[in-house]
């Protein structure tokens, strides 16, 4: 049996550092490029921004920032975008360092996009619970998709 897991080859810009997918360089007097590895999804209204002041390492960390609605989250689907390959009953295991003022849940989740006409499948999920106090800290989770998925 071979272990499965999220390697750094699945997941693009893990960091959340900037653009990560090329060296775009900014025009005179522009902002840099955001991170176009992470796409933003919300039910509501969120900040997401990039906290240099804080990071967990190197230059900067992911902060959301829920201000109305029900949830936040940032997605990967891989070197540009194209999705990611998973293999149905194999178990994938990860990490996330996260930190949180209050404490709260996490749900860290496999979605099915490849039918765009329909709402995302969920393929496997796991509630993270992060404990409050604003330090960073490991979690860890496992996710088994329901069934095979290609891009």
């Amino acid at each position: 049996m071979e272990p499965q897991g999220f390697e750094s080859q699945m997941i693009v810009g893990e960091s959340f550092e900037g653009n990560v997918s090329g060296m775009v360089s900014s025009p005179p007097g522009k902002a840099p490029p955001v991170n176009i590895s992470w796409n933003r999804r919300t039910d509501g209204v969120a900040h997401f921004t990039a906290d240099t002041a804080n990071p967990f390492h190197g230059l900067a960390s992911q902060r959301i920032e829920l201000v109305s609605g029900s949830a936040a989250a940032v997605s990967n689907r891989g070197l540009g975008n194209e999705g990611l390959v998973l293999h149905a009953g194999l178990e994938y295991t990860g990490y996330v360092f996260a930190r949180a003022e209050k404490a709260l849940t996490l749900t860290v989740a496999l979605h099915d996009v490849t039918d765009r006409s329909s709402a995302p499948k969920v393929l496997a999920s796991a509630a993270v619970q992060i404990a409050g106090g604003g330090s960073w800290a490991r979690y860890n989770y496992s996710l088994t998709p329901s069934r095979f998925v290609t891009p």
